[in-house]
């Protein structure tokens, strides 16, 4: 009877079912405050902006959230520009930026390349969250150069997120690249890195900086196709989710293969809100529903807590005083 009534108490304490909600950004292009250096005048969307809805979601849903980002967050404005070609400072403002809205992972993008694979691995070691890539290799060793995958935890859950970089960074940043790293081609590195993944996760979620498919920019002979995350939902193994980047289309949700694909506005106009619903039957967690959608950003007040740590990296080089100009 003893033992009956314990068990019964321990059931109590396990529920079977569970909510993870992913929100993701991707190609912010180093937006991170809600103002346009160049035009002087607000921008529709920024970290800034992001972070109030991130923490607004935070607090509707405890120990829930996960924050990902799909890649090319360093390069694409002046502010951006001048940090990573003129003057870099640790940590780098789009990261320490990042890490004031407190992301959990994110993948590199191509333009992530673009001021040298030296201030790439400098901005990414300030990070207070994981960049995880499953194709980015280290010339000679053939190594990878970062982590294929991280696994984090949220309301019982064992979330599985890996990220992956279009080839096209052979092209366009064979400059920056030659002799140091080497992009492998999407599909055949995530077979393994998927495999992998899924024996230590009950969710997969993976990080495309590729467009959704299409043709590429380029001749893509000894390189690999530049759009393939559709491509995901053919193989062996398949995620649950994929945050598509690259292409600076908007996609709310799009099902293939099973397989629920995202992909947020550039220049954090937009987050992508997905939440996914678990049940657990004989010990094992399983997805029941995927349903997305999408939070628009240009209404969003920005947070003055991500606007204070941008001014005080700026040293004065920028004037960040975009409150006077709401």
């Amino acid at each position: 009877m003893v033992f009956l009534a314990a068990f019964a108490v321990l059931a109590l304490q396990t529920p079977d079912t569970a909510r993870i909600v992913v929100v993701a950004t991707s190609d912010l292009h180093g937006q991170a405050v809600a103002w346009d250096f160049g035009r002087q005048a607000p921008v529709p969307g920024a970290l800034a902006r992001a972070a109030t809805a991130i923490d607004s979601l935070r607090h509707r849903y405890p120990d829930q959230v996960i924050v990902v980002d799909a890649g090319d967050a360093l390069e694409g404005t002046p502010f951006a520009a001048y940090y990573g070609g003129v003057e870099p400072q640790d940590p780098h403002p789009i990261v320490d930026a990042m890490n004031q809205v407190g992301y959990d992972a994110a993948t590199v993008g191509n333009h992530d390349f673009d001021f040298g694979v030296p201030l790439l691995d400098r901005a990414l070691s300030a990070a207070t969250f994981p960049f995880v890539s499953a194709n980015i290799r280290v010339l000679p060793e053939d190594t990878l150069e970062l982590r294929p995958y991280v696994v984090l935890q949220r309301n019982g859950i064992r979330v599985g997120i890996s990220g992956f970089t279009t080839t096209g960074v052979m092209v366009w940043n064979r400059d920056q690249v030659h002799g140091r790293l080497r992009l492998a081609p999407i599909a055949e590195e995530a077979r393994t890195a998927l495999g992998e993944m899924r024996k230590d996760a009950d969710l997969a979620i993976v990080l495309a900086h590729t467009g959704l498919e299409g043709p590429s920019s380029y001749d893509t002979t000894g390189i690999g196709a530049e759009n393939v995350a559709a491509r995901l939902a053919e193989g062996p193994v398949r995620p649950d989710l994929v945050v598509v980047g690259h292409s600076h289309r908007e996609m709310v949700d799009s099902v293939r293969g099973g397989v629920h694909f995202v992909q947020p506005k550039p220049f954090g106009q937009s987050l992508a809100v997905v939440h996914i619903l678990l049940s657990r039957r004989s010990g094992t967690w399983r997805v029941t529903s995927v349903r997305a959608g999408r939070v628009l950003l240009d209404g969003v007040a920005p947070s003055r807590r991500v606007e204070r740590a941008s001014r005080r990296k700026t040293g004065g080089s920028f004037e960040l005083d975009v409150a006077d100009h709401r």
